[in-house]
């Protein structure tokens, strides 16, 4: 028995597939990325139940107008030394005027292999899904968006495109009031999707950066703390 329903726990846009604005890449938004924005490396170490993963990277890389956004997960659940369970995601995004204009994601979920690739063409989003199954989906949205943890106000639609399927899904966002995350004045909200996963997520107060992400399953809770960023 795996330790936890992975597809569940993960096929959650840019959280896995998924990915509080960084300093240095604040005021991106639906406005487009500030000029003389720094690049910023955003990394999380994932833990269930107390017991390590690994981690989970975020790249935010400005320029030209855009912003390039690379989001890579290494996770092991291990009992023993006996592996028990396996995720590797690794997604590139481009943004445009704070709208996702491109992807390129693949997935291993314990086996299972998600392969799939977006375009923005005109007003829709072009999105090819290759593995599991064949598919070609027009998807009739200006402004889409993944599931941006690494920057909070993506995540105040009613609907963001999951990274790892290539599908939308209806969400929901509801501030939960003040806390402290690691001695950080922090801000908490509530993040619901259409398939019923509730998660925790908490931003510093002063500058809305990303500091902390829990989601409870069945067998247990996942934690996502962050643990460095490096500017260039």
């Amino acid at each position: 028995m795996k330790p936890f329903a992975s597809r569940k726990f993960f096929a959650l846009g840019s959280l896995l597939g998924c990915l509080a604005t960084p300093a240095g890449i604040a005021g991106i938004e639906r406005t487009g990325p500030v000029a003389g924005a720094r690049a910023e490396t955003l990394i999380f170490e994932v833990s269930f139940d107390g017991k390590k993963l690994g981690t989970h990277t975020y790249e935010l890389t400005p320029g030209n107008d855009a912003l390039q956004v690379r989001s890579l997960a290494r996770l092991r659940y291990r009992l023993a030394f006996v592996p028990l369970f396996r995720y590797d995601h690794d997604a590139r995004e481009e943004w445009r005027g704070g709208c996702l204009v491109g992807l390129q994601a693949t997935t291993n979920d314990d086996g299972e292999r998600f392969e799939i690739s977006a375009q923005r063409t005109g007003d829709s989003l072009d999105i090819q899904r290759r593995k599991p199954t064949a598919e070609r989906e027009q998807l009739d949205e200006r402004c889409p968006a993944t599931f941006a943890y690494w920057h909070r106000p993506q995540l105040e639609r009613t609907a963001l495109l999951n990274a790892q399927t290539g599908r939308m899904e209806p969400v929901s966002l509801e501030p939960t009031g003040p806390d402290t995350v690691d001695g950080v004045a922090a801000q908490s909200y509530r993040l619901t999707t259409g398939e019923g996963a509730v998660l925790r997520l908490w931003y510093a107060r002063d500058d809305d950066r990303w500091l902390r992400l829990e989601t409870k399953r069945d067998s247990g809770t996942l934690v996502y703390r962050r643990v460095g960023a490096d500017n260039a």
